[in-house]
């Protein structure tokens, strides 16, 4: 049978273009431009068939073509699903053991890392430098904080009032820092099974119905934000 002219070029670019499509296959979401070898190595390796010229080099760069696309596939969301574990397992790591987002007096919330307690809540707190009084209409509420290093992987955990912050009938409270000099702040380095006791004050209205302090266990990851009931 007298072969085609023209096929055996077509049927040498299907294999370079397999060749390549395989190649780039490996690389997690930069091998989509695997797709794009893989596809000419096809359209290539078809014409090459049916020109019957070149026919091994032709199919070896159509199957080539195939097996990179579905390597790619295969990899891609093989990567991504890893991906999506690795961000869940940190996502979970810092979410209450029990679920739950809302807590009291005495109430702790754990994680994988820390275990936080308010441990008393003065809502009219004065004992404050009569150079740093509130405004008029305005009040301090005092909260003390227990909080513990309870991971099993760090050795220090550490741990600021920068990461709490409240709010008055949800509307975001300023910190108070007149408080006399006996009250420690609770921003400290925790060692592992050892625990940081200190307050965090705030300035609110004197007619406030609800005082809350939300604490964010990982500022990178959404979703984890818990509070602590006041008033």
């Amino acid at each position: 049978m007298e072969e085609k002219k023209g096929g055996k070029g077509l049927a040498i670019a299907s294999l370079v273009m397999g060749i390549l499509a395989i190649v780039n296959s490996f690389i997690p979401f930069l091998n989509i431009i695997s797709y794009i070898f893989a596809i000419l190595a096809i359209i290539f390796g078809i014409i090459g068939i049916v020109k019957k010229n070149g026919l091994g080099m032709a199919i070896a760069g159509l199957a080539m073509g195939v097996l990179s696309m579905i390597l790619a596939t295969t990899i891609n969301h093989g990567t991504v699903k890893v991906i999506d574990d690795a961000v869940n397992e940190v996502k979970n790591a810092y979410v209450d053991i029990n679920g739950k987002t809302s807590f009291k007096l005495n109430e702790s919330f754990q994680n994988k890392y820390e275990k936080i307690t308010v441990t008393e809540i003065n809502t009219d707190f004065k004992d404050y430098n009569e150079f740093f009084e509130p405004d008029a209409g305005n009040k301090v509420v005092m909260v003390k904080l227990e909080i513990e290093n309870v991971s099993t992987e760090n050795d220090e955990l550490y741990v600021s009032s920068m990461e709490f912050n409240a709010y008055a009938d949800s509307v975001a409270a300023e910190s108070f820092y007149g408080a006399n000099d006996s009250y420690n702040s609770i921003t400290a380095t925790v060692g592992k099974g050892k625990k940081a006791i200190g307050y965090l004050f705030y300035e609110v209205p004197a007619n406030a119905q609800k005082i809350t302090v939300e604490y964010n266990a990982n500022f990178w990851v959404e979703g984890n934000t818990v509070e602590f009931i006041i008033q």
